[in-house]
């Protein structure tokens, strides 16, 4: 009976987890509604941490109402393709609808986004950027993910939807990376298919190369160049239906990995599913300062599918000694591309530095154009662009003050990752006369009267110093 439970369990982790991230659309109906209550007791028999077991905890309080047993569900499948980084996580070239009936997934189409816009007859104003760099008149849905805050982008994609025709009435809108079907493809093994052998190491470039270059060479329609993507879903899905009990947990492990590191965001309309989803911080949202604040937002703009061969360091400084604590933030980008080709280029990005409301530019050096203040999210924004040739590296160093009114002990910083973003180097150095009588975490080192953190930033991190 333990192992029926346990089965039931997982198959609403996968389907929670897996399902509505979008690359295994298939019908599993064998946990009913009332069977939700009686799992609960046995997620403490599983060999998990306490975290995961929270994170199953809360997938089967939300599973009732995502998984469409009160009514059908429909949700708005936005294919980030994070080799084009975008604000929200990528470009939006390929999106879906997904309708989810009592734990089964009932309907799947998916579109391109490129020819779905062509549909749209009203013309909307874009923001600036996108005007001048991309040489685009009308703002569309291809576009619509230019603010870093997720639920902002959703309603926007939905917007453009519904006013480029799309019917569906959404209930939620869910964003998926690339790296998700990296996951699958590492625990399925590799999938022979059409004269094609894709792999966790190949299968990005491969499928970018099919829909970009390889479909007219075979004759493919251009409105069917990612038809793809549909067929080899279902082959997928029924290898994970297949999967042991092992393999299945190492994937839920694989997604929760996503969930934390802004691989798979998730938006619903129903606010009090929302407001959970934010509080796990699976939402994507732009947070409020707990005092300092640093979120680095690049838009790649005309620079193909080049951010794969873009490395990034980032280098924050913060001197507590001023009377008004003084900044300065520094930005590598390595271009280790060698030479141009179909998905290559020199790299452009316009960078969005979103930092605490009140915050003042001293300098600013290494922005190809002017920098700009467009304050967004109740933040100061410093912005500009970025231009880094081929096999070169460039340097982005601003200088400021943080808002007159900062409280500096203790000293509190949150650094949010963009959506979509690999895990950049992040080195933070916090300078005070004053000895630190605790930090968080407690990794950071201490020299010269200086508090060092230095880690990866893959995901949402906090920092705080006591003095």
């Amino acid at each position: 009976m333990k192992n029926l439970f346990l089965k039931k369990l997982i198959l609403i982790t996968l389907i929670a987890c897996i399902g509505l991230a979008g690359f295994s659309f298939y019908g599993i109906s064998e946990v009913k509604k009332g069977e939700m209550g009686i799992l609960k007791p046995i997620i403490k028999l599983l060999p998990f941490s306490e975290n995961k077991k929270e994170e199953i905890s809360f997938l089967l309080e939300i599973f009732p109402e995502i998984g469409g047993f009160e009514k059908e569900k429909t949700y708005l499948l936005l294919f980030e393709n994070n080799m084009e980084l975008r604000p929200a996580g990528g470009y939006l070239g390929s999106f879906g609808i997904v309708k989810v009936k009592d734990g089964k997934f009932t309907h799947l189409e998916v579109h391109d986004t490129n020819i779905f816009d062509g549909f749209g007859k009203v013309e909307t104003e874009p923001p600036w950027p996108i005007k001048k760099y991309l040489h685009v008149s009308n703002w569309q849905m291809r576009d619509s993910g230019w603010s870093p805050d997720f639920p902002t982008s959703a309603k926007k994609a939905e917007y453009f939807y519904r006013l480029q025709g799309g019917k569906e009435k959404i209930d939620g809108i869910i964003a998926i990376t690339p790296p998700v079907l990296e996951s699958v493809l590492d625990l399925t093994g590799s999938l022979e298919f059409e004269g094609h052998n894709y792999t966790k190491e190949n299968v990005i470039l491969d499928l970018e190369y099919q829909v970009e270059q390889d479909y007219y060479k075979k004759g493919i329609p251009e409105g069917e160049r990612k038809s793809v993507l549909k067929k080899i879903a279902p082959i997928l899905a029924e290898r994970i239906v297949e999967f042991s009990v092992l393999d299945q947990i190492k994937l839920f492990n694989c997604f929760e990995k996503h969930f934390k590191e802004k691989e798979i965001i998730f938006y619903f309309h129903n606010n009090d599913l929302e407001n959970k989803i934010l509080e796990k911080n699976w939402g994507g949202q732009v947070k409020k300062n707990p005092g300092d604040f640093l979120m680095i937002v690049d838009a790649n703009l005309f620079s193909l599918k080049s951010d794969p061969v873009v490395e990034r360091l980032i280098n924050y400084q913060i001197d507590l000694n001023s009377p008004r604590p003084n900044a300065r933030l520094e930005i590598t980008y390595r271009h280790q591309g060698k030479e141009e080709n179909w998905h290559i280029k020199d790299y452009q990005s316009y960078l969005r530095v979103y930092l605490p409301k009140g915050s003042w530019l001293i300098k600013v050096d290494g922005l190809s154009t002017p920098v700009k203040f467009p304050d967004e999210l109740e933040k100061t924004v410093f912005a500009g662009m970025v231009y880094v040739p081929l096999n070169q590296e460039k340097k982005i160093v601003f200088e400021y003050l943080l808002p007159k009114d900062f409280k500096k002990n203790p000293y509190k910083l949150l650094v949010q990752k963009q959506i979509g973003t690999k895990d950049y180097d992040l080195k933070i150095e916090i300078i005070s006369d004053k000895k630190p009588k605790y930090f968080q975490p407690n990794s950071a080192k201490t020299k010269n009267g200086a508090t060092i953190f230095s880690q990866k930033l893959k995901e949402d991190l906090y920092f705080e110093v006591g003095f």
